[in-house]
């Protein structure tokens, strides 16, 4: 009995310590390219930008996020994202990245992505929520 409990600890492990193993998306040196908007307050768009950040470091596994920046107001022609989602508002930000060889997101290749979009939405007073991302 006790050979069978190590043999399945020794096949386990690796698997336990793969997993562990898996880095986040890098969100650590990412530059917030600031915009001014007299739609969204300050803390509107650095809410849509840690709802972003959040999505990023859990998905983009061996992703680096190397700038965001909201798309201003006058190029906001997102409005239809909110009526598709029975929302009010929508929010729109573009960034670049770059995928590392070593990436668990398997749509990707090993390159730099540039304006790379990142459509959120949502009611008045509520939270932003990550409708769509790409290009």
């Amino acid at each position: 009995m006790k050979k069978i409990v190590k043999f399945l600890i020794l096949m386990i492990l690796p698997f336990i310590f793969y997993g562990c193993s898996l880095q986040d998306g890098d969100i650590t040196n990412t530059e917030k390219i600031r915009v001014e908007s007299n739609i969204y307050s300050e803390d509107d768009l650095n809410e849509g930008i840690e709802v972003v950040f959040k999505y990023f470091k859990k998905e983009y596994k061996g992703c680096e996020l190397l700038n965001i920046k909201y798309v201003g107001d006058d190029k906001n022609t997102y409005d239809d994202w909110a009526k598709r989602n029975n929302k009010e508002e929508s929010i729109a930000f573009i960034s670049d990245f770059i995928v590392h060889d070593n990436s668990k997101v398997q749509s990707l290749n090993e390159d730099k992505y540039t304006n790379w979009n990142w459509i959120l939405v949502r009611n008045k007073g509520e939270n932003w929520i990550l409708v769509d991302n790409g290009y």
